[in-house]
């Protein structure tokens, strides 16, 4: 079951809307839209016929009124219940229908907020308590309530207890909002309560004000949805009367059977909308640490499964072992992919025999390269093509200019429409006009590298399909298929 945000947008990022009774935190700046985005939701909810609770900790009721005068937000409506709490110790008490003011004692250090010690927070839960039940919750914000504390780790566990107190005693869906970063910077060091919040909640929407070349843009990503799939890509989004509304960018389309090639990485098919595009381009660069060996196995092995004819431009470190060791036998052995014209390849290096049919050292320049192309275009009778090549071995026999008239000539006289190609570099071993040829030429951009931790991701750079500008975790596992691609969920 899902409940929407009140934003249609919003709703299709989050893979339908919310999750019925469950609490997602929204974060963000100053003047990002957290109290949008919640009123928004407590409307939709008002609209829907349903039942709705906004606790406040930092504007009183008039204050809310005045800043949503120009929203089409009915803050008197008479299903909605507000509370309106300004936490702030020292302050006297005043008491009206709708606002709850707490008077800690003389000394705020005597007096940290603790559910569990009968002070202000309990007080609350006793006030609200009465409220229930309800459909939906808004706490705007959580930040606020850090006046209260003067103990980072008490004011952690108060504020994980109070959204398990709201999810357990309202049974609602629930929007708790809070500055980003930590709640304030006292509370900072060690992680602080928004880092709790995090983990507690269900959900996450991070809500950014960012700089384009000079101009401020509002951007939106839904950093976590547990057990749902999920857009983790930033969008675009803006402030309306409605509420928060979530600009279009390229959509994820997915390919077909016939118009992808499938690397049998499910993950990386994910990624790409369903694998490489049929009779197209793609480029994978990297950064010289990756593992790239697991990968490109599975891209050949597809490639033989799918009735290709692959031509292979190995790096030149892997030797005849390595390639056997790396292609599974379900694919048949090295030495009978050659044998059956189902595999070709260049070496570059001079670590193969050059006796063995379908193997051509390519030594002498780009004429090489051209006589094999012809000779494995006689072999390959009506099959398509799958290159796939290291560049950097290439360059071992041509010139970067050589290299590009070979793209050339491939695409205008020798390449059928159903032939592919899978490039492979690292764009700081080669000629930056030559990297930036690759990535022109190329249908679909992936880039993988290791962090500093050691862990190795791919990303979608340029895509008609797939999830264009996500990232993936390369998982290595100790069984056949060996590498997976980790998207978020």
């Amino acid at each position: 079951m899902t409940v929407t945000t009140g934003s249609d947008g919003l709703d299709d990022l989050l893979g339908g809307g919310l999750p019925d009774g469950r609490t997602v935190l929204v974060t963000g700046g100053p003047g990002t839209g957290k109290s949008t985005l919640a009123m928004g939701f407590l409307q939709a909810g008002l609209d829907a016929g349903e039942r709705c609770l906004l606790v406040s900790t930092e504007q009183t009721a008039a204050e809310l009124r005045d800043s949503f005068a120009g929203f089409d937000f009915d803050l008197d409506h008479e299903r909605l219940d507000l509370v309106t709490l300004q936490a702030v110790p020292g302050d006297p008490v005043t008491h009206d229908e709708s606002m709850l003011v707490f008077e800690p004692d003389d000394d705020p250090d005597d007096h940290p907020l603790d559910f569990t010690d009968g002070s202000s927070l309990s007080y609350l839960r006793g006030e609200l308590e009465p409220y229930a039940p309800v459909d939906r919750v808004v706490v705007d914000s959580v930040s606020a309530l850090s006046g209260f504390a003067v103990d980072r780790d008490r004011f952690r566990r108060d504020v994980l207890e109070l959204v398990r107190f709201v999810a357990n005693r309202f049974d609602a869906t629930s929007l708790f909002t809070s500055e980003r970063g930590t709640v304030r910077a006292a509370h900072s060091e060690g992680g602080g309560p928004l880092d709790a919040l995090k983990y507690i909640t269900h959900g996450v929407v991070d809500l950014q004000r960012v700089d384009v070349e000079g101009s401020a843009r509002r951007r939106l990503r839904v950093e976590k949805l547990r057990g749902r799939e999920h857009d983790s890509r930033p969008h675009e989004y803006e402030l309306t009367p409605e509420g928060v509304r979530v600009l279009g960018r390229r959509p994820v389309r997915r390919t077909t059977d016939e118009t992808a090639v499938p690397t049998r990485v499910d993950g990386l098919d994910e990624l790409l909308g369903g694998g490489v595009v049929r009779g197209g381009t793609g480029l994978l660069e990297h950064d010289g640490r990756a593992n790239l060996t697991e990968l490109v196995a599975r891209v050949v092995e597809a490639a033989i499964e799918e009735g290709f004819v692959v031509p292979f431009v190995p790096s030149v470190n892997m030797t005849p072992e390595g390639l056997e060791r790396y292609l599974s036998p379900a694919v048949g052995t090295v030495d009978e992919l050659l044998a059956t014209d189902r595999l070709f390849v260049f070496d570059a290096a001079g670590v193969r025999d050059a006796d063995e049919r379908n193997v051509f050292h390519v030594a002498d320049g780009p004429e090489d390269v051209q006589r094999a192309a012809e000779r494995i275009d006689e072999r390959r009778g009506d099959d398509p093509l799958y290159y796939v090549a290291n560049t950097e071995a290439f360059l071992h026999a041509v010139t970067p200019d050589e290299l590009r008239e070979l793209r050339y000539w491939a695409r205008l006289a020798y390449l059928t429409p159903e032939d592919t190609a899978l490039f492979m570099h690292y764009p700081e071993m080669i000629d930056d006009e030559l990297a930036e040829f690759f990535v022109d030429d190329a249908n679909q951009v992936l880039r993988t590298w290791l962090d500093d931790s050691g862990l190795q991701y791919v990303k979608l750079e340029k895509s008609p399909t797939g999830h264009v500008g996500s990232s993936g975790y390369v998982e290595f596992e100790a069984e056949y298929p060996y590498v997976d691609v980790r998207l978020p969920r």
